[in-house]
């Protein structure tokens, strides 16, 4: 655990040469730019799921993960500048066991990662499992691309005891950007 005792950032493998703690990936599907016309480019995508272990997560470790590549990779960090700008086109951000005093149903948390994303992402698409559940999902994209996002869906299903309970289960986000359907 870090600072305050909240939940340490989660470990997660990454692409080829990926740290421990970080989770990136940009995929190389061509993406025509809003409005049509003009050259396609690639679409880079983040992704990554933290198990929150039901403890408030740490707010500087929770920033310094969410949408950021490894130092000195090919994507970005230390190589690009690191941290500053919208490293990504679109973020997706996954937890599990993520109830904690003061959660206010899934509130605290997409806040918190709205709070690591900043200002140059726009989130698209939120949701939490129904009955108390702890399973969540945030997607957000550049904002300079949020008027290309449409057809967003989001859906939920637990399979938990019954089928009913929401500590199992998966929460889902599909999306078109520029014509690129996505599913998270």
């Amino acid at each position: 655990m870090r600072g305050g005792g909240g939940a340490s950032p989660p470990l997660l493998l990454g692409g080829q040469g990926a740290r421990s703690d970080d989770a990136w990936h940009s995929t190389p599907t061509a993406m025509a730019p809003p409005g049509g016309g003009g050259p396609t480019r690639d679409l880079k995508i983040w992704t990554g799921t933290w198990n929150v272990g039901n403890k408030v997560p740490d707010r500087a470790g929770l920033g310094s993960w969410v949408g950021k590549p490894p130092a000195g990779s090919a994507n970005g960090g230390a190589a690009s500048g690191g941290g500053g700008g919208a490293q990504y086109d679109v973020v997706a951000v996954g937890v599990q066991e993520c109830s904690y005093k003061g959660d206010q149903g899934g509130a605290a948390w997409f806040s918190e990662v709205e709070v690591a994303l900043g200002g140059e992402y726009t989130v698209v698409a939120k949701h939490s499992m129904s009955k108390g559940g702890s399973i969540r999902l945030l997607v957000a994209v550049r904002s300079s691309l949020a008027g290309a996002v449409s057809g967003v869906s989001v859906a939920a299903h637990g399979t938990g005891i019954m089928s009913m309970l929401a500590n199992k289960g998966a929460v889902g986000v599909s999306l078109s950007l520029c014509g690129v359907r996505l599913c998270f």
